[in-house]
């Protein structure tokens, strides 16, 4: 009783010891205050962090989706000024960008049509080089004739240019022109109009031998005295595509005679295939021809006369019996002296001369030949026959001569010619199938963008059920442990309340069953001040001043 009524009479006045247990009390409850504080704040931060993180890569995701695919607007081998387009972009609004690679105006696949259309309604035009029109453009007053001709003939080589571009094969072109200058002085020696052409080919294409031909001929014809074998055609690459051409003889262009070759020959495999496609079948044979041809120019002339033919006869004879002195006056007769006995000669006058003039008539004819160039010389055949079409017995010889026959009759078969054909079967092997130049159904562009939007959507909504919803999970999870916890701190606070209100003595009961005596030993004390501490921070404060005045109560 009396240990009571000590404790309940105590002095207001807090003691040293109750001053220095009351400011621990504090730090500690601070330092559990501010503890408490940065996990939830570090917590809070993470979840703010993981949720930013998967906003972002949604948004990213979306934009990405619904960026807009750009394509050329005009190809790199185009002559438009890129200046001016740009220009005329900028004033009509219209989305563009530049290729980082090549500067190749790129503007939104779906527009493309559209801004073409929009350009050219504003007044877009290829560049062209110039032609006559600068001679009207540029013309001055008191300009000299050397002036005036190098102006006509740059006029002269834009026209041509014009003139090749218009080739679907060709880009762009350039003319030069070589004239040499008039004179009324005509020599054997003099010399001749040449012109040279460079041609910009199209990437992927190439010109084919008769186009280089008309491109000759149309420079040709455009000037005078200009001569075909006079003019050069090049490409960008430097290759001179008019080296055989300008030959002009098959005699002397190889490209003439291996194309010429070429068409003889699969002409020739034409025709047996035609032959042999209707009893064997289009997969059961194959068929090769290869010919050596005599492309030499030759020519004859020759000069046939038939038996003469008597076309006019006329013949004279002249008798003269005149007594008439005939000879030289003064000269002796050419008659030889008489001698001997012999009696002499009466002298006669007698002339007689005999004339005759025959017109003979000569038929004939002069021949002059030229030999065909690209005569076949030979004619090597080979056919092979699948195996597997025959019957059980196979290709019979038999079948095999009448192969041969149905051939050489397509072909023009000449044994004299020397001509070899060889007709064989063997087994063919199956096909694996064509290779197909078409793109693959991924490489299909609306495939392409169909695939992105099902990409987006299904990251999206992995991300919000595997990561968004878990979160908002937890988040909800803390808050109601959070309301709990307040709740249990706010009855403890309320007991608290009503426990100051009390007796000291009640106080002092109330903690005597609840706490360890303060007898007991240090490390349990410890522990149980720790684990109220995590609970309710300012009991620390109470529960030290209870031990302290247990432990000065039993001192007296």
């Amino acid at each position: 009783m009396s240990n009571t009524s000590l404790v309940g009479n105590a002095s207001p006045e807090p003691s040293r010891k109750e001053r220095v247990i009351n400011s621990i009390g504090k730090v500690s409850t601070s330092a559990s205050s501010l503890k408490s504080f940065w996990s939830k704040s570090s917590r809070n931060f993470g979840i703010m962090l993981v949720f930013s993180s998967v906003v972002a890569i949604i948004i990213v995701l979306m934009l990405w989706g619904a960026g807009t695919e750009y394509r050329p607007l005009y190809s790199k081998n185009s002559n438009f000024d890129s200046s001016q387009v740009l220009q005329m972009l900028d004033s009509e609004n219209i989305k563009y960008e530049l290729s980082q690679d090549s500067g190749i105006i790129m503007v939104p696949h779906d527009d493309v049509a559209r801004i073409r259309m929009v350009l050219a309604a504003k007044g877009l035009k290829e560049r062209l080089p110039s032609g006559f029109d600068s001679l009207t453009t540029n013309s001055t007053v008191g300009e000299s004739q050397f002036m005036e001709t190098a102006k006509y003939r740059h006029a002269l080589e834009g026209e041509l240019a014009r003139s090749i571009v218009t080739i679907d094969a060709i880009n762009a072109a350039r003319v030069h022109l070589a004239i040499p200058k008039e004179s009324l002085f005509k020599r054997k020696d003099s010399e001749q109009a040449r012109a040279s052409v460079v041609a910009n080919i199209i990437g992927g294409m190439d010109l084919k031998p008769n186009q280089v031909d008309a491109i000759i001929n149309i420079v040709a014809g455009a000037v005078i005295g200009l001569k075909a074998e006079n003019v050069r055609v090049i490409d960008q690459f430097g290759r001179l595509l008019s080296s055989d051409l300008n030959a002009g003889d098959i005699a002397y262009s190889t490209t003439k005679q291996t194309d010429f070759k070429h068409k003889t020959e699969q002409g020739l495999v034409k025709q047996a295939s035609d032959m042999l496609t209707p009893v064997l079948g289009l997969s059961n044979f194959r068929v090769q021809v290869s010919s050596d041809m005599d492309f030499s120019k030759v020519e004859e002339t020759e000069e046939l006369y038939s038996n003469p033919v008597v076309r006019k006869e006329r013949t004279m004879l002249d008798t003269n019996n005149s007594d008439l002195a005939l000879g030289i006056p003064g000269s002796l007769s050419n008659s030889p002296p008489v001698t001997g006995d012999a009696d002499p000669a009466s002298p006669t006058n007698e002339k007689t001369r005999n004339e005759t003039n025959r017109d003979y008539a000569v038929s004939g004819k002069v021949i002059r030949t030229q030999h065909q160039q690209g005569k076949i010389e030979k004619l090597n055949v080979s056919v092979v026959l699948n195996q597997a079409s025959a019957a059980d017995g196979g290709w019979t010889q038999a079948q095999l001569d009448s192969v041969t026959n149905i051939v050489k009759t397509a072909i023009g078969f000449d044994a004299q010619r020397g001509d070899v054909i060889n007709v064989t079967s063997m087994p063919f092997i199956a096909a694996t199938g064509l290779v197909s130049n078409q793109y693959a159904w991924y490489e299909n562009p609306s495939y392409q963008t169909l695939g992105r939007y099902i990409f987006i959507g299904l990251i999206s909504v992995l991300l919000v059920m595997f990561v968004l919803r878990p979160l908002v999970k937890t988040i909800a999870n803390e808050h109601e442990q959070s309301g709990q916890e307040s709740n249990v701190s706010d009855d403890l606070e309320i007991d608290i309340q009503k426990e100051k209100q009390l007796p000291s003595t009640t106080t002092s009961s109330h903690f005597d069953t609840e706490l360890p005596s303060a007898d007991s030993a240090l490390d349990v004390q410890i522990q149980h001040l720790r684990m109220i501490a995590d609970k309710d921070p300012n009991r620390v404060s109470e529960i030290l001043k209870t031990w302290m005045m247990e432990k000065d109560s039993h001192a007296k």
